[in-house]
């Protein structure tokens, strides 16, 4: 796969699954799973770190000049390791399952909100670490 298609793969792939987390939260404190304290403490574990990879890439994708090039670009050549494509398609979602998943046991009562937060500020950071490499290595600037 091509620098460019994967750079949109990535995008899209954390863009949906946060979309979806976020319809989970809304729509568990919409049924009284959470109060609307836990709600706005649960967003504001997510937001930041959602935001920081977005604005990496929409640089990325945007670059230093509003006008088009003439010159062909270099990216669509360069093609990405297997490794990164099956990691970044399996990982993703998987821990966007457990951020959903941990909601879930805090709205079911198994788990307490302390332990639901852990969990989601963990699989963050997890994803966040994984999601660093990826940005840090596809979506740097190009010298």
């Amino acid at each position: 796969m091509n620098e460019n298609k994967f750079k949109k793969r990535v995008f899209r792939l954390i863009v949906i699954t946060k979309i979806i987390v976020f319809a989970v939260l809304l729509f568990c404190w919409n049924r009284r799973g959470f109060s609307t304290k836990e709600l706005c403490a649960s967003i504001a574990v997510i937001v930041p770190i959602f935001t920081t990879y977005i604005g990496f890439m929409m640089n990325d994708f945007l670059g230093d000049s509003p006008y088009i090039s003439e010159e062909k670009d270099e990216r669509q050549d360069r093609l990405i390791k297997r490794s990164y494509v099956m990691t970044t398609r399996v990982l993703i979602p998987f821990l966007a399952f457990i951020i959903t998943f941990a909601i879930y046991q805090k709205v079911s009562g198994v788990w307490s909100f302390e332990l639901m937060q852990s969990v989601i500020a963990g699989t963050e950071a997890a994803l966040g670490g994984y999601i660093g490499k990826v940005i840090f290595s596809v979506f740097k600037k190009q010298e």
